[in-house]
């Protein structure tokens, strides 16, 4: 298993430079095997078809293979450096990592933040965990190398500031309609409702938290006693 991983890892971070690599291996083949014009065609066609399924795939089907084959751990990134490369007009960063293995201590791998190694995939994009943030992440012993960060583990300080950001936005959102007409009382009920979602989450910001508490206090007074 450990050898599947550490292919499907190879695939996934390289697979840009499996192009140029891939046709000089395909031209080989073809002067090995004395393929004719409509072979060498062949070959092409199936290789290109797997370079832009592995492309496009390829990480969310590492991702879940990690997820589904791999055990639990606990992980913190160290630091980060630039990798010279860009994506999406953001820079690429290399993170460092630490992980503790359950009964077999500490290893360090790494990731780049273009490895879109996060499951389950993030609908609104990928965001990592920042140097000194623990995490949670699924490997397979002895490719350590390959690893998926976990964005749905309860246990996870990562995956809870995400959750508490996400609820501040929504929140954040609610409040603005409500200011805008606070006499509406279907914009009074989802600010309701999302200082009660955002208060039970307890995101550990007692300034915040206080605020909202009150603000949802004062919303369930009778309009007439405001």
């Amino acid at each position: 298993m450990s050898a599947l991983s550490l292919l499907l890892h190879f695939t996934t971070t390289h697979r840009f430079l499996l192009v140029p690599l891939g046709l000089v291996v395909l031209f080989a083949a073809a002067w090995v095997l004395r393929l004719d014009l409509r072979g060498r065609g062949r070959l092409v066609l199936l290789y290109g078809v797997l370079l832009v399924l592995n492309v496009f795939a390829g990480p969310r089907l590492n991702a879940w293979f990690l997820h589904r084959y791999g055990i639990w751990a606990e992980a913190l990134v160290t630091h980060q450096e630039g990798t010279y490369r860009r994506y999406n007009k953001h820079p690429v960063l290399r993170c460092w990592v630490l992980l503790r293995r359950p009964g077999a201590g500490s290893a360090q791998s790494s990731f780049d933040t273009d490895d879109f190694n996060l499951y389950p995939a993030p609908p609104d994009g990928y965001q990592y965990p920042a140097p000194g943030q623990p995490f949670t992440v699924r490997y397979v012993p002895g490719a350590e190398a390959n690893f998926v960060i976990l964005g749905d583990d309860p246990a996870s300080a990562f995956v809870r500031q995400q959750q508490c950001t996400g609820a501040l936005q929504q929140l954040s959102q609610a409040a603005r309609q409500y200011q805008f007409d606070s006499a509406d009382g279907g914009f009074r009920a989802e600010y309701r409702a999302q200082l009660t979602q955002y208060l039970r989450r307890r995101c550990g910001n007692p300034g915040l938290d206080e605020h909202y508490a009150h603000e949802l206090r004062r919303l369930a007074r009778p309009p007439a006693a405001r």
